[in-house]
């Protein structure tokens, strides 16, 4: 197989994968229900992948997800797992915000903390912050974090390769081998294709992934992105129907 094949296979295999700025060894740790408790398992199947993305609550009968977490719109092709193990079947998906999010919409009311969306819990990113990375393993329910780096908006802005990258939060690499290996069960051909989100400072979820690469012997490669939720807020609550703004 060419060098170049393996590594576009990757890049479309791995997009939830990233590191975090912090040299020497990360190990990650599983987040308790109550750090995120408006984070959910979105599992997703389709002809190609298996993935399983995190979403985002906001309100009742509404979760924000990343444009990744689409599946064509098919809501047979999805599950939703919260935090307790709890299953709930969604009955709408569609892609908002030109393309960039994905709102899934479900019967059952979510009686639990729902994300806020209100501008004063955003971070601006004026300076390099302290971030968490996190995601979910399979149909798991338990949470995945780890420490990392959020770089400050204007070095984000020279270091973005796709889309709006004035838009976007930047992770700083980890150094770590090997470090895709804690994520994945192969780094070339995994079960699952796992996205991630990224929180920061005081545990906002800030950015859903956007583009990410790691190398076929499981190291990082390049920097990470993740689009930013705070640059989109008010697209995104006159897109979603029902948003709960605290």
């Amino acid at each position: 197989m060419k060098w170049s094949t393996a590594i576009f296979g990757v890049v479309l295999c791995l997009c939830a994968l990233a590191a975090t700025g912090v040299q020497g060894q990360t190990v990650p740790t599983d987040a308790s229900p109550g750090e995120f408790p408006y984070v959910v398992n979105l599992n997703l199947f389709d002809e190609n992948f298996s993935h399983t993305a995190p979403g985002l609550v906001v309100s009742d009968r509404y979760i924000l997800t990343s444009k990744d977490a689409n599946v064509r719109g098919n809501v047979s092709n999805m599950q939703i797992i919260d935090q307790m193990g709890v299953i709930r079947t969604p009955v709408k998906i569609e892609q908002i915000v030109s393309g960039t999010f994905t709102y899934v919409k479900f019967c059952e009311t979510f009686e639990g903390a729902k994300y806020p969306m209100t501008a004063s819990v955003f971070n601006d990113l004026s300076t390099n912050a302290n971030a968490t990375f996190i995601w979910f393993n399979g149909t798991s329910p338990v949470l995945r974090k780890f420490a990392a780096i959020a770089y400050d908006s204007e070095t984000c802005a020279l270091i973005g390769t796709t889309g709006d990258t004035s838009k976007q939060i930047c992770m700083k690499q980890d150094e770590t081998p090997g470090l895709c290996k804690l994520f994945l069960d192969d780094p070339m051909f995994p079960t699952y294709n796992w996205h991630s989100m990224f929180a920061i400072n005081n545990g906002q979820v800030q950015g859903v992934n956007n583009y990410f690469r790691c190398l076929i012997n499981g190291n990082t490669n390049g920097y990470f992105l993740f689009d930013n939720i705070n640059s989109y807020r008010n697209d995104i609550i006159n897109a979603i129907p029902s948003v709960s703004i605290k």
